[in-house]
């Protein structure tokens, strides 16, 4: 099916052959990689379909073999396409159809939004209309940098935000930040930072908020590092007012993480037989077609791994929106069982313990030493030990109203100014 698209796109050829010597036409034909099938003889003359475009390199072979190449009929795209615009009344059609799908490819006509939690799509929409991102608009007007810093700019609580132009969709993916919003007209978003483990205070930078620990003290899981509340004294040193805040501060303890993997010596891997079978599909606005007889099942293997492979429609160097070609290929392969040796084993745990630390460094952990040791025993591999780190403090506890409230004497003694 593939090959067929292929000799359509290029457009092909049915050729009569004529004179004394065909099989040498043929053979210098191959010789010359000019691709020829379906070769048969009729009546002592030979026909063959080629490539449109590997017909003007056959003029010196037929000098050559005395030989009379006659074209008998042309099939293709290019033969359709040229055949269009010769008519009259079907070439400003063409030109129309093409006009349209260049200006309708010019525009947005979607936008996918995903991965927000806390706020609904309609909110962001309406704020990407303020910002004149919309549905309809013109598609070179998107700038993805600076949809990206605005709504960055707008939402504190989203700490990444990816803008992707595709065809004529816009795909904007959220990711919100684990924080409570500082809202000063709502006490209950006002919060303390509490510590997330055990152990010693390394730094700490305090913005908002009345810090309750210093570098080098030890701390435990749970206790307040910055508190969300901020005492107002008189001159007698009496609390007469507390305000509260949200929280802000860079703090960073000192800790250690307990690290346990563990995995079989024996293991499965796949071992590919070379047996494949290949699909292709067209989509089209979330609709699946079969460019292939959907008979050709692959039920017969028992074991398999399918690789899907996408590729956008162009006409014209344009982009289609919402049109896409699919391959699909299905690989056969038969299950074997192994036993990693010491050193592979060994290689393996070290590799766990890499994607681990990795883990943590992408959330901000500073790696700064690690005591693991690995032991192999009874057909296990185990990996035990700890991982020291400096760890930034975001966890945080909500602040009441009874925590900041204070009552004055006249409010213990009942009076009413």
């Amino acid at each position: 099916m593939l090959k067929l698209i292929i000799r359509w796109i290029k457009g092909y050829l049915f050729v009569e052959l004529c004179g004394n010597s065909p099989e040498r036409f043929i053979n210098l034909c191959r010789h010359h990689k000019i691709y020829i099938r379906k070769v048969s003889q009729n009546s002592g003359k030979h026909t063959f379909y080629m490539y449109a475009g590997d017909y003007f390199k056959i003029h010196d072979i037929a000098f050559k073999t005395s030989t009379y190449p006659h074209i008998l009929y042309r099939k293709g795209i290019p033969f359709l396409i040229r055949a269009v615009l010769s008519a009259k009344s079907l070439a400003p059609c063409f030109i129309l159809f093409m006009a349209i799908i260049y200006i309708l490819s010019k525009i947005v006509w979607n936008i996918d939004i995903s991965g927000e939690l806390r706020h609904t799509d309609e909110e962001i929409s309406r704020y990407l209309s303020e910002i004149n991102v919309y549905e309809g608009m013109r598609v070179d007007k998107v700038d993805g940098d600076e949809i990206e810093r605005l709504i960055r700019n707008r939402y504190n609580d989203i700490s990444w935000v990816s803008v992707e132009l595709r065809g004529t969709n816009i795909y904007i993916k959220l990711l919100e930040a684990n924080i409570m919003q500082n809202k000063r007209n709502n006490s209950g978003d006002y919060s303390n930072i509490t510590a997330s483990s055990n152990g010693v205070v390394k730094s700490i930078i305090t913005r908002a908020g009345t810090p309750m620990v210093r570098p080098g003290d030890k701390v435990k899981k749970g206790d307040i590092l910055v508190s969300g509340i901020i005492n107002i004294y008189d001159d007698s040193g009496e609390i007469v007012k507390r305000n509260p805040v949200y929280a802000d501060a860079d703090v960073y303890i000192d800790t250690h993480y307990k690290y346990k993997d563990e995995f079989d010596m024996i293991y499965m891997y796949r071992q590919y037989t070379g047996k494949k079978k290949k699909s292709m599909f067209l989509n089209i606005s979330g609709n699946q077609f079969f460019l292939e007889n959907p008979l050709n099942k692959f039920d017969s293997y028992e074991n398999y791994d399918i690789i899907k492979q996408y590729t956008d429609v162009e006409i014209a160097g344009i982009k289609l929106g919402d049109v896409s070609v699919s391959y699909r290929t299905i690989n056969e392969y038969e299950p074997v069982f192994a036993t990693y040796n010491n050193e592979e084993a060994v290689n393996k745990a070290r590799n766990n313990l890499r994607v681990y630390l990795n883990r943590l460094i992408g959330e901000g952990i500073i790696i700064n030493s690690k005591d693991i040791q690995v032991n192999i025993k009874d057909g296990v591999c185990r990996s035990l030990g700890k991982v020291f780190v400096t760890e930034p403090q975001i966890q945080r506890t909500a602040v009441s109203e009874q925590d900041w409230r204070v009552n004055t004497a006249n409010e213990q003694n009942g009076e009413d100014n």
